[in-house]
């Protein structure tokens, strides 16, 4: 009896397809850039906001020692005001408008202490510390472009936001021309091997010879 077993592999070889592997590949990669300036998008997001409320509390901690400094004031000119009053120099409506004058003064010191009791919390949201020992401010012109030719240039070049859309247009180029590399046609080659090998099974018989 016989049984037979084949083998076989088949390799194939793509040399076409309409540049469709190629034009994947670029779109991949533009796809990375472009979550990469996202990215930083993201990250200016943050530093961004990060000093803003760096120089929104130094704003509001000044306002709130001009506050302060206004109602000393106040209160100085209430006194000498009433001390007039004593010896007859002016009116009690004197009085009054000074002590109407220190009252909006104290309103305003406790609006400015809100509004830094607010841009304290969120300096705290966004840095994650108290803020304490703040250096002040320092001005940004010499890092701005000299002109709005240089800024538009340069924002063409540094912006996230506009390389990202720049990459963003390579992406979906790079997909209309992988929609049509599909419908071109595609060239590969396959070479096949074959091997076959017969096995043969042989069964053998005994006679057994019984005495009488």
């Amino acid at each position: 009896m016989r049984n037979t077993r084949s083998f076989g592999a088949t390799i194939s070889q793509n040399f076409f397809n309409g540049f469709v592997t190629g034009n994947k590949t670029r779109q991949a990669e533009s796809q990375v850039s472009k979550d990469r300036e996202g990215l930083r998008v993201i990250e200016q997001t943050v530093l961004f906001a990060a000093a803003t409320s760096y120089m929104d509390y130094l704003r509001d901690s000044a306002i709130v020692e001009v506050q302060k400094s206004n109602v000393r004031v106040l209160e100085q000119t209430l006194k000498q005001t009433r001390d007039r009053f004593n010896v007859g120099e002016v009116t009690r409506t004197d009085v009054a408008q000074s002590e109407a004058q220190l009252a909006a003064g104290k309103t305003q010191e406790l609006t400015a202490e809100s509004n830094l009791t607010t841009t304290r919390s969120n300096f705290r949201r966004i840095i994650g510390n108290e803020p304490t020992n703040l250096a002040p401010g320092s001005p940004v012109d010499r890092f701005l472009p000299s002109g709005l030719p240089g800024a538009v240039e340069l924002s063409l070049v540094e912006n996230p936001n506009v390389t990202a859309s720049m990459y963003g247009i390579d992406v979906n180029y790079l997909t209309v021309k992988i929609n049509e590399g599909a419908l071109l046609p595609t060239v590969s080659l396959q070479a096949s091997v074959h091997a076959g090998e017969n096995l043969r099974r042989g069964r053998s018989r005994s006679r057994r010879t019984r005495a009488h």
